[in-house]
Formats: structure tokens, sequence, C-alpha cells
């Protein structure tokens, strides 16, 4: 619970009254997420034995593509109770002086987003990253990479074919079976573009891989540096097939958190990262999946290739009616391909302490609670309104708990009663500070599937009771 402090030598309410600095001047708090600025607490609230730390925070507001968000309402409630509120400049810009940290912020929604609050922050610098714009992502048109390859070398047996295009912008690939006669195959990747633009003079790299059944025999072959043209059909012509070792028997699976998911639907999956880029944040294609907690499999000894994992269980009810979901994944890092064995640890999640699956919150009661975990965790707890429609709130806490109290303060109104949906999503060994870096790597590195990293997801209905 946060400690609200005040000077003992205040009898009346103060009315905090600072607001942003920048280009365009500051308006007065509108009803996107509640009511006007308020006051500190008064001053029978005992004093700290430290005083707080304070700081000047200067932050900016964006959309994940980094287009700065105007003219957007932003509030902020500091470690002594002071709530002041300003909007956004035209760069999405946003200062607020002599603030007592550790703070919470809130930034009211868009057309296409929700109320975000922040909690427990403690940069002077915060880049509040939304992911909220209209429209699809803007990206060049994907282009389509055509390659045909002879009389795969699988001896006779089941076999298939894979043609993976990477290039430094975007990546793709398609799969095939093996012809019986043994004849020519011609596949068309599509080849996808990660993000507005590519890169000046850009080339495509085609690998495309055979394998049998027993993924104990491969066939490689690379055509280089094609000519990226976005929204064209580029044909490479025949690639030319030569054999390749395989690896041993790699064992991939679950370190340990079987016995508590031991109902639960387990998938293996592998993945190949074929560009050869050693600091590629591209995890690769997936070569095999295993719905099982563990497999054995070999991989093909392909120059500069690198390999990850990862691991995911789902609960017996998961997707039932009703909504209810819960969920866990990790994945490795991309790693050479080695024979060394990749195990994983994995975890159940948190469990709801308030309000219980299908249970009741009480507006009058102390908020949202969950168990503690064993190590630093990012929260992300979002709250849909199933009988008005639309998700109320999205809250990021390094904490277990979101105090009804602490979203009054930053003026969330209370939920109305009635049925909502909650979701819960946590990322273990992350921190409220790294998902508001200014360095965007930071901000995304709980997403980047190419870093060892793990996530778990709790979807539950509960009711909103006076």
């Amino acid at each position: 619970m946060r400690i609200v402090v005040a000077s003992v030598f205040l009898s009346l309410l103060v009315v905090a009254s600072a607001g942003c600095a920048g280009e365009e001047p500051s308006g007065p708090y509108g009803s996107p997420i509640g009511s006007p600025p308020g006051a500190r607490a008064p001053a029978s609230v005992p004093m700290p034995e430290r005083a707080a730390e304070r700081i000047d925070v200067a932050g900016v507001v964006a959309t994940d593509l980094d287009e700065p968000i105007g003219g957007r309402l932003v509030r902020i409630v500091d470690a002594e109770g002071a709530r002041r509120t300003g909007t956004t400049t035209g760069r999405g810009t946003f200062v607020f002086p002599d603030v007592a940290a550790p703070y919470d912020l809130i930034v009211a929604g868009g057309p296409s987003g929700v109320a975000t609050a922040y909690l427990g922050l403690r940069r002077r610098d915060p880049h509040l990253e939304l992911f909220e714009r209209e429209g699809p992502t803007p990206s060049p048109a994907r282009q389509t990479v055509r390659v045909g390859v002879r009389a795969p070398a699988c001896g006779g047996a089941s076999c298939r074919v894979t043609a993976v295009t990477t290039s430094p912008s975007g990546a793709g690939s398609a799969t095939t079976a093996c012809p019986e006669d043994g004849g020519a195959v011609v596949l068309d990747v599509d080849h996808g573009w990660r993000g507005v633009a590519i890169l000046p003079d850009e080339r495509v790299d085609v690998h495309v891989l055979v394998g049998d059944e027993a993924r104990a025999s491969f066939a490689y072959a690379r055509v280089a540096s094609v000519a990226a043209a976005p929204g064209h059909t580029v044909d490479v012509g025949m690639a030319e097939l030569a054999p390749v070792p395989a690896t041993d028997a790699i064992w991939i699976g679950a370190a340990g958190g079987e016995g508590e998911l031991v109902d639960w639907t387990w998938t293996t999956s592998v993945s190949l990262d074929l560009s050869g880029d050693p600091d590629g944040r591209d995890p690769g294609f997936v070569f095999a999946v295993a719905p099982s907690a563990s497999t054995t499999i070999r991989l093909p000894l392909i120059p500069r290739a690198r390999m990850s994992a990862s691991l995911s269980a789902r609960h017996p009810r998961s997707d039932e009616a009703g909504g209810f979901h819960r969920s866990t994944e990790v994945w490795s890092d991309v790693r050479p391909v080695s024979v060394d064995a990749v195990a994983l640890d994995v975890g159940p999640g948190p469990e709801l302490v308030s309000p219980r699956d299908g249970g009741a919150l009480s507006r009058r009661g102390a908020g949202f609670e969950w168990s503690a975990p064993e190590t630093a965790t990012l929260a992300t707890l979002t709250v849909v309104d199933r009988a008005r429609g639309g998700a109320r709130f999205r809250v990021l806490t390094p904490e277990h708990e979101v105090a009804l109290s602490q979203l009054a303060a930053l003026g969330l109104p209370r939920l109305e009663l009635g049925a909502y949906m909650l979701d819960l999503s946590t990322t273990p060994r992350a921190g409220i500070g790294d998902a508001v870096s200014p360095d965007a790597d930071v901000r995304r590195r709980n997403r980047d599937h190419a870093r060892a990293g793990g996530a778990t997801r709790l979807r539950v209905e509960f009711r909103v009771t006076p």
C-alpha cells in the first residue's frame, strides 16, 4: 500500500497547481479519466522516517512506432499525495517539476486506446509507449520470392522442403511436402517487413532446407543477395541442394514445474535462424513442434545457423465458455546450433487473491491482488466492462496489488456495478523502470524472443458489487 505524506503544519487541503511545460499550454484535466485535480493529504498522516527523493519528471508519450502523441492529458500523483495534471505538447512531451518519488502516472486514452496507468515510477525521463493507432501498421508491401529445387535428397523417405527468406528488415518462410516421384518443387515465399521502411540497397537471402521425416538427413542450398522489391515477385530460379550433416540428438524441455501443471496442455517448439547474423533479433522459423513438455531432436549443421526453443503450457479450462484463460510460456535465447540440452524453467504464474475467478469485487474493497512472485516481476492488469463493452483501464505495476484508492487518486471513476473481465499478464525479471525507458531496445526487451524470457497470462470473470 502507498503511504501518503503531508506537512504536519498543514490543516487545510492544498491544491496542486503545477502543470506541464512545453511548446503548447497545459489545459484542465478532462473527463476521459476522471475528476479535476485533487489535494494533498490531511496533516494527520504520520511522516516517514526518511524524506522522499524529489525529482523533475520530463517524459514523452508516443505510439509503439515512436510517433509523438500531442494534446493528451497526463496526471501524476507523487509520494506525498500531490496530484497535478497537464497536456502533452505537439512533440508528445510533458514536464512535472519537483516530484516526490516514487510516483504514479496515468495517460488518458485516445480514440483507439484506454487510460494507461504506471505505478511506482522513479524515472526522471519516462517514455510512455502506447499501443494505439488507427488502421493497420504502415509497412512496405510484401515481396514474393519464388524458388525451386530438384530431387530432394531424402533417400526415398517422406520429406519436407522449407524455403526461408532473411534480410535486415524482414523475413518469410514456406513449407511443402516433397513429391512422391522426386520431381521439382517450387515454393513462393511471402517476405514481410518488420518496420515502416527498408534499408537502402537491402538484399534478401534465400535458404532452402530439405529434411526427412525422422530429421536425420538434410540437404541445403542458399541463394544470396536477391534485390529487395516490395510489392513484386522475384523468381530466383532453381537452387542446387547439397547434403549437410545432422547433430546428435538434443534434449529440449522443462527443467521443473511439470508437477504443478500436470493436467495442462504442453507444447515444445524449436526454431532455426539461418540469417547468419550473430546479433540478429529474429528467432527464425519454426522448425519442429512437439505436443509435450520435452522433445529430442536432430538439427542440420548449416554454417552460422542458430537455434532457439520455447515451451508453453495451457490450463485445461483455457478458452472455455465464459472466457477463462490461463497459460505460461518460456523461451531460450538464440544460440549457435549445438548438442547441448536446453532446459527451461516454467511455472504456472500468480494466483488471484481478489477477486477470485467468478467472484466479486466490492467498490468499497481494497482492490485487486494476486500472489506475490518470488522474483521481480512486471504485471499488466487490464479490466474490461462486459456489460457496457470496452476496456476500462490498463495498469502496469511492479507490485502484486492495485489499490482502488490509487486508481481513484489518479482520477479513474469507480467501476459501475455489473460483470467484468480481468486480464493479468506478468513478465518475470522485468521492472517498471525498463517498461518506460527512453531506450526502445530496453522497453521492448520483454517481447524480444531472441533473448531468454517468459510470460504468464490469466483471464477471469468477476462482478463488481456495492
